[in-house]
């Protein structure tokens, strides 16, 4: 029986206006002829959008290759059924319809299908708008051929839209209508198990839309329930049910499909990352257990695409056995080596020491040494040390509690953090090697190093060195090496230093040039820094915002006659950039005169930690300058810690020369917590802006809560900025919001007290003004708003649990905590209910009825709350700004 087109392409659609039309055009495109050789099937899944008035547009336009289908809204799967009914393409493909092909794909498909016996033939997925790249599996695609799948089991499928069907193997097979997520991948792979292969076409490409506003599927899987048990149980444990009664056994190939999926599950840290209750959670931990069961141990060590800690729990769970239980040792080689039922797994030597600190003692000229040791060793049975010159150095432990692996609430790995102390004495001749050495008992084995950033060294290229006031350091290859500082030896590694990064030695075609540019740049340091000699200072708040407390601190320190060159960090079009150049040096954020001051500087001085503030090299560039950053970051804070951030603050992630405090509670939890500060590095001083703070009431009632992750799409990397999100209306989150800045017994009430109502969205929510219903008595305010400005003028701020509320507060004026829903951070030291400055108040009714109250007696804070204020605060004497200055200085003056 022939066919009356070769190609048929069904299209599910639902709320894709806005990307239907580029996925239509792709398949009229192509090089086939689409009249001849396409037939277009557009299966309306009751979208309430536009989408039907587009499909009968180009229904009209091509009736011959055109069907179009409205059925009531049943999902994805019932779409793609109805679909099939009405095939008649020697090959089918169900193309996502916010996706495209490229021009030529539909021809190189059926050329292939023409030489191989296959029924699935899939082309590489390549990922378009709010992310760029390739598809994790796209591996495979590395030349067109034939992949049999009980040999090359590891080569996985797990996407049915970017794959072409022979149409007549269709009647056996449909998308299972109870299956929510993975029912694409059940279909496609069910389908290629009846001949046990499929081919991969390298020169085609699939184009999937991962959206800018965090809408695909893809992106929204795990916020839905449904990925959780239902995946499990109508994918995972179905496959399993399918295969058991087809085979009598799980094929290999199908095993890794499983764990394919099962490894984003595992993925999950706690409960806390989804919207599972206390039951559903166990039960999500008990079908991943049985979904284990059916997948051999060998299949789990083998996969690749896992993490080996992730595989060791898999092993614990399966298994019900105690992650120090699961492996043994045993001694072999003179090597410690870890075994699964007697199979080796992993050797001690090939382990590595990460260190990310080698500094010198300014007082004594010993070496301090500080790192960690992964790997699948249990942590309490290493002990690492170094060696010099015939003399074994032990290290001692670190506490890295902030660092580890999580998965379904179970800690599944912790790293064995160290510092090691080497003495001067150990290293007194002119050429000093430091080995490292970890062991398990009475032996122990040799170990490489792998360097991060902040030691200064690295493993990637040829002839780089860092260096102290008395030593020069390079790594080669088995060990640190250590020089005394000479200048001439000094000269030497430089100069052989930058010779391989003139000729690209080792480097890839691709870095030769970036690697030249630096080599440029480090001469350029070395002669700025003959030339200029006196300290410099950085001063930044954000890239394109100022202030905050570091525009107030260079005010201050502008002022002072020090004999330090001070600049301001910003964005040329930012709208603070002209203003600040008026008073003071100006540089633009990310510029050539930028990098080289940030290599050049004694200080950075900033609101903000984030990695841009330390390191504004392009990504992959940072490498040839490693060596070079040895400024003293000050971090000012952007406002009271009060959550635990230890996993992102610690020392050894930011490794933060002073750390502005507020309050003693804010001190004593950093320094009592996991951040691994010492006493010197925590300076309780107040924050910088707070000298600005003063009362300049304009009847003012201020609603500024923080923002939700979850809610936003991710930011762009280049602009900073963050794409509108289809979804962010139909949160709780911005019901609740929208609902109080309409409120007319509020808003009346205030009014009639000649209030003005004015409402402040979250920088990152910004994109999303166009959603609120804004009440011709409420104002809304952008994000280049002076913010100590509108604190001043303000007499009543609500919040939920924004930071903001300090400086607020800082004024003593009154604070209401709009809590309606628990937002996911790790709890610290302050408790709202305890210390907070205002009522917590987690419904609207009892929200408006306490701002009402504030109204009638003009906006007063309670004695209650201002004894809070004097409790919490150390300072409130307008100088914080000298106290942060003079700690600077004295800093300065060490150096």
């Amino acid at each position: 029986m022939s066919n009356a087109f070769k190609f048929s392409i069904v299209m599910p659609i639902y709320n894709v206006d806005k990307y239907l039309e580029e996925a239509i055009q792709s398949v009229i495109n192509q090089t086939v002829n689409f009249k001849e050789n396409i037939q277009l099937i557009l299966v309306n899944d009751d979208s309430p959008d536009n989408s039907e008035e587009i499909c009968l547009r180009y229904k009209q336009s091509y009736p011959e290759n055109i069907v179009y289908v409205h059925q009531q809204n049943g999902g994805v799967s019932a779409a793609r059924n109805k679909g099939m009914e009405y095939v008649k393409g020697e090959f089918t493909q169900f193309l996502d319809p916010d996706d495209y092909i490229s021009n030529d794909t539909l021809e190189l498909a059926q050329k292939a299908f023409e030489q191989w016996d296959v029924d699935v033939i899939s082309i590489p997925i390549h990922f378009f708008e709010g992310r760029k790249g390739q598809h994790a599996l796209n591996k495979k695609f590395f030349k067109s051929r034939v992949i049999d799948v009980t040999s090359e089991y590891n080569q996985l499928l797990m996407h049915c839209a970017s794959t072409y069907i022979r149409s007549h193997v269709l009647k056996d097979f449909k998308f299972d209508i109870n299956s929510k997520i993975g029912e694409d991948s059940k279909f496609i792979n069910t389908i290629i198990m009846r001949k046990g292969r499929y081919g991969v076409l390298k020169e085609a490409k699939y184009y999937y839309r991962v959206r800018d506003d965090g809408s695909s599927a893809m992106q929204t899987a795990a916020a839905k329930k449904e990925w959780f048990n239902h995946s499990l149980e109508n994918f995972s444990l179905d496959m399993i049910d399918y295969f058991l009664k087809a085979e009598r056994e799980i094929p290999i190939y199908i095993q890794n499909i499983l764990l394919y999926d099962l490894k984003w599950k595992l993925l999950i840290k706690n409960k806390d990352q989804t919207t599972l209750d206390d039951g559903e959670f166990t039960d999500f931990k008990d079908n991943v257990v049985r979904v284990l069961k059916h997948i051999s141990d060998q299949t789990i060590l083998d996969f690749e695409s896992m993490s080996d800690y992730h595989k060791h729990y898999a092993l614990s769970l399966k298994h019900n056995t105690p992650l120090n239980k699961v492996f043994k040792y045993k001694n072999m080689d003179n090597d410690i080596i870890l075994t699964y039922k007697g199979n080796d797994v992993k050797t001690l030597s090939s382990e590595k020491v990460i260190i990310e600190y080698i500094k010198e003692d300014p007082d004594s000229k010993d070496v301090l040494i500080e790192g960690y040791i992964g790997g699948l060793f249990n942590k309490e049975d290493i002990e690492v040390s170094a060696s010099v010159n015939g003399k074994i150095f032990k290290a001692s432990d670190v506490n890295r509690a902030f660092d580890k692996w999580e998965s379904l609430g179970t800690c599944i790995k912790d790293y064995k953090g160290f510092k090691i102390r080497i003495i001067k004495s150990a290293i007194s001749r002119n050429s000093n090697k430091i080995f490292f050495h970890a062991g398990i008992g009475q032996e122990s084995v040799c170990v490489k190093a792998k360097f991060k950033n902040s030691s200064g060294l690295t493993n990637n290229l040829i002839n780089a060195y860092k260096y102290s006031k008395s030593y020069l350091y390079y790594y080669d290859g088995s060990a640190v090496n250590i020089e005394k500082n000479v200048k001439s030896m000094h000269i030497r590694m430089e100069f052989k230093y930058l010779k391989s990064l003139f000729l690209g030695k080792g480097l890839r075609k691709r870095a030769q040039s970036a690697a030249k540019k630096a080599a440029l740049s480090r001469i350029a340091f070395n002669v700025h820094k003959k030339i200029v000699k006196k300290p410099i200072w950085l001063f930044v708040d954000r890239t394109d915002k100022a202030n905050d407390n570091a525009e107030h601190l260079f005010k201050y320190a502008l002022q002072q006659s020090d004999d330090v060159k001070k600049y301001f960090i910003i964005k040329k079009d930012s709208a603070d950039y002209d203003r600040i150049k008026k008073y003071g040096k100006v540089i633009t954020y990310g510029s050539y005169m930028h990098k080289l001051l940030q290599l050049r500087s004694s200080m950075v001085i900033s609101s903000h930690a984030d990695k841009w503030v330390t390191n504004p090299f392009h990504k992959g560039t940072d490498i040839y300058y490693r060596d070079l950053l040895k400024f003293k970051f000050i971090f000012l804070q952007h406002g009271v810690i009060m959550a635990d951030l230890s996993h992102w603050l610690n020392r050894n992630s930011k490794d933060i020369t002073r750390l502005i405090t507020s309050s003693e509670y804010e001190r004593d939890a950093i320094l009592k917590g996991n951040y691994n500060y010492e006493s010197d590095n925590v300076l309780l001083s107040g924050l910088p802006r707070y000298d600005g703070l003063k009362r300049e009431s304009k009847k003012q009632i201020l609603i500024m809560p923080t923002w939700r992750q979850s809610l936003v799409s991710k930011k762009d990397p280049i602009t900073g900025k963050r794409a509108y999100s289809e979804t962010f209306k139909k949160s709780n989150y911005f019901q609740q919001l929208n609902a109080l800045i309409n409120d007319e017994k509020f808003i009346n009430d205030a009014v009639s007290h000649g209030y003005k109502i004015i409402f402040f969205p979250h920088p990152d929510i910004q994109q999303q003004i166009a959603d609120f219903t804004i009440h011709e008595n409420v104002s809304v305010l952008e994000y280049d708003t002076d913010y100590q400005k509108l604190f001043n003028e303000s007499d009543l701020l609500i919040t939920d649990y924004s930071s903001v509320a300090f400086d607020f507060a800082y004024e003593k004026k009154p604070v209401l905590y709009y809590q309606f829903e628990r937002y996911h951070f790790n709890p610290g030291y302050f408790d709202f209910n305890e210390m907070g400055f205002g009522d917590v108040i987690n419904n609207h009714e009892d929200l408006i009825q306490s701002i009402r109250d504030y109204i009638k007696n003009g906006c007063q804070m309670s004695e209650k709350y201002k004894n809070r204020v004097e409790k919490f605060f150390k300072y409130n004497d307008s100088s914080n700004c000298k106290r942060v200055y003079d700690e600077i200085s004295s800093l300065e003056k060490m150096k």
